[in-house]
């Protein structure tokens, strides 16, 4: 198998048929709409990955999230 494309939200493989396998999708968490990404505090913050896969992981400049839940607090 090729190596996956590193799409914008990890990496992506596509099989023989250019059909795309392997999709990861995070959960954010946006504690205030209004107010997200006028500061450092108001990005948006992963709080749940999936797959959540040791392997995978290694195409990631941080760790993957500890499962919480979304709170006004992030």
């Amino acid at each position: 198998m090729a190596d996956p494309y590193r799409g914008v939200t990890g990496p992506i493989r596509f099989d023989a048929n250019g059909i795309a396998t392997g999709k990861r999708l995070s959960l954010l968490c946006v504690p205030d709409i209004k107010r997200a990404f006028q500061t450092a505090a108001d990005v948006p913050q992963e709080v749940d990955r999936f797959p959540n896969d040791a392997v995978e992981n290694t195409y990631y400049r941080n760790p993957p999230p500890v499962r919480k839940p979304c709170t006004a607090a992030g």
